[in-house]
């Protein structure tokens, strides 16, 4: 499993600018996890990761992409990671699964 989780500063419109070269922008911004950063799935459960938000000092709200991958269908444990983020998934069996 690959998963990444960024955040990107840049104009509040949308479009690239210039580099600003009248000040450097060396702080980076603070990453917040949306939901419970421990999660337990039942096997064949659909999972939807709520995102996370991004703010910097410099640019305000800034867009945070992540991308993940966990397989719902096979039982284990999938480690959604960025420092200094992580998030656990668990996919378990439901008593009535094991049937």
């Amino acid at each position: 499993m690959v998963t990444f989780l960024t955040a990107c500063g840049g104009s509040k419109s949308g479009k690239s600018s210039p580099p600003d070269t009248t000040a450097s922008d060396i702080i980076p911004p603070v990453i917040t996890l949306n939901g419970d950063s421990k999660i337990t799935l039942f096997l064949n459960e659909i999972y939807t990761d709520l995102g996370a938000n991004a703010l910097d000092e410099k640019d305000g709200a800034t867009e945070v992409v992540i991308e993940y991958s966990i397989n719902t269908h096979i039982v284990g444990s999938y480690i959604v990671t960025s420092v200094p983020l992580i998030k656990l998934v668990t996919v378990v069996v439901q008593p009535e699964q094991l049937r």
